[in-house]
């Protein structure tokens, strides 16, 4: 699931992709005024909605569980950190690499099997998730298909060398 927002100058910004099993919006337990977000499932998909009211008294009879919850959210901010760091830091080739292992990784495709299956993104969708152009995506997939790497289509991208995609995530 994508999570995305447009800011008042029109430039689109995702959040790192919510995969099977995560959480999403804890920060509404808050009850603090929290930014509205555009969400939008990238594949077949099953969200369960809870209330903030319920998910509270649920909580609060289960106390054991705020430490579960406290683990999830933590989760979610390392990632949101090591986004904005990759932003301030990394080229783009850089970032790119990170974001198709982390895209592999949430469809929890495993990195040591033979063939990989294709996975379905736009340049469009990779742009908005890196940082730059949707231009600037395709002059690093072309350098990454060059390598080996990865093989794209149209709306689709096969990862053939994870080996390799880790070295450019370095």
């Amino acid at each position: 699931v994508e999570l995305s927002n447009v800011s008042p100058d029109g430039r689109r910004h995702v959040l790192p992709l919510i995969g099977p099993g995560q959480v999403s919006g804890l920060l509404r337990l808050l009850d603090l005024p929290v930014a509205v977000m555009d969400v939008c499932a990238q594949e077949a998909t099953r969200l369960i909605h809870v209330p903030c009211e319920a998910l509270r008294r649920l909580l609060d009879q289960e106390p054991i569980l705020w430490r579960d919850l406290a683990m999830v959210a933590l989760l979610r901010h390392r990632a949101s950190a090591r986004a904005r760091h990759h932003l301030a830091v990394s080229d783009p080739l850089r970032r790119l690499a990170s974001t198709l292992l982390e895209l592999l990784a949430r469809r929890g495709l495993r990195a040591d099997a033979d063939v990989l299956p294709p996975f379905t993104v736009t340049q469009t969708e990779l742009a908005n998730m890196v940082g730059v152009s949707r231009e600037t995506v395709r002059k690093v997939l072309d350098q990454m298909e060059a390598h080996g790497a990865v093989r794209t289509g149209y709306r689709r991208i096969t990862v053939l060398d994870v080996e390799q995609l880790h070295r450019m995530a370095k």
